[in-house]
């Protein structure tokens, strides 16, 4: 410990043990260069070796800790913050990111002594790398497909809405294009659920370079995914054409063999196959049609396409 305390007492080498065994990192101040007091986890959370004499000035400290943060021009201003007269009582709580990747959280408050004198301010440091990363799993989650990592159906049904409301605005159509891959179900039975996971991955990245960023595929379930193409054009013959030529896009990149490998990463032992889909084409503005319906429209020219003998592309018969 670093000079007098308003902890001093009877019971101050029991609170200095307790203190040091925190799992948190504690630094007090009681100017931007007096370091009052910092715990052995302080250092230890931020990567640096514990001074040898146990003293360390705030300002080298700050630096310190200033030259392994992401943002240490954010990190820095908001430490000056805290620290300003003027804002004495302030608290506050922020999450710093790390060079390194990891995250930390910063706590901060005024410190009083037994007088009610202000004596400082006490920042509390914690690491939360492993909790952000569950919550982002956790998002990821919700929000996408487990297997290929595309957007979920609830994400698809958001960007159609948006994409919906952006035609009546602008009167532009846009369109949704259903994929099915065709005798995906002997393959996943025959060769294993391993090796029909990795054609779906494949499956999945090979669409993602078919389209523009702005467009949006996902994965409904299965072997069958969406392609949503908005803002394709004013008229529904440029957005039926435009949407024909990315379908037969998709089909021709689908088309080209697939080589899986076996349980052992062997490509040697693994297959080769030669994937195909039915493609089912539907247009639309905003009309009064609702998701589940601009669905069942792209769901039947791609069962039609399916019925001509797969390997096919057909519009929705209701455009």
């Amino acid at each position: 410990m670093i000079g007098n305390t308003p902890f001093d007492g009877g019971q101050d080498g029991v609170l200095a043990a307790i203190v040091e065994a925190l799992p948190t990192g504690i630094l007090l101040m009681d100017g931007l260069d007096n370091v009052v007091f910092h715990n052995r986890r302080f250092f230890d959370i931020w990567g640096f070796d514990i001074p040898q004499d146990n003293k360390s000035k705030g300002l080298f400290l700050i630096e310190a800790t200033r030259t392994r943060v992401a943002d240490p021009e954010t990190f820095i201003k908001i430490f000056y913050r805290y620290m300003d007269p003027s804002n004495l009582l302030l608290k506050g709580v922020d999450t710093i990111h790390l060079k390194d990747g990891r995250s930390l959280e910063r706590y901060t408050a005024p410190v009083f002594d037994r007088t009610g004198t202000h004596y400082g301010r006490v920042f509390y440091f914690y690491d939360v790398t492993d909790r952000l990363r569950a919550e982002h799993e956790i998002r990821s989650l919700a929000f996408q497909d487990a297997l290929t990592k595309l957007p979920n159906r609830r994400i698809l049904y958001d960007r159609l809405s948006s994409a919906m409301a952006s035609g009546r605005r602008q009167d532009h159509y846009s369109a949704l294009i259903l994929i099915d891959l065709d005798n995906f179900k002997p393959l996943n039975d025959g060769y294993g659920h391993d090796v029909g996971d990795a054609l779906l991955i494949e499956i999945a990245q090979r669409l993602t370079g078919c389209v523009r960023d702005t467009d949006t595929i996902s994965r409904l379930g299965g072997d069958e995914f969406v392609v949503l193409l908005p803002e394709l054009g004013g008229t529904l013959e440029i957005a039926a054409s435009d949407s024909q030529s990315v379908a037969e896009k998709i089909r021709d990149r689908l088309s080209a063999p697939v080589h899986i490998a076996d349980h052992d990463g062997d490509t040697d032992g693994g297959i080769i196959h030669r994937p195909s889909a039915s493609i089912g084409v539907t247009v639309f503005k905003g009309d009064s049609r609702n998701h589940a319906a601009i669905l069942r429209s792209a769901d039947r020219a791609m069962y039609r396409a399916k019925a001509d003998g797969g390997n096919t592309i057909r519009l929705a018969a209701d455009l």
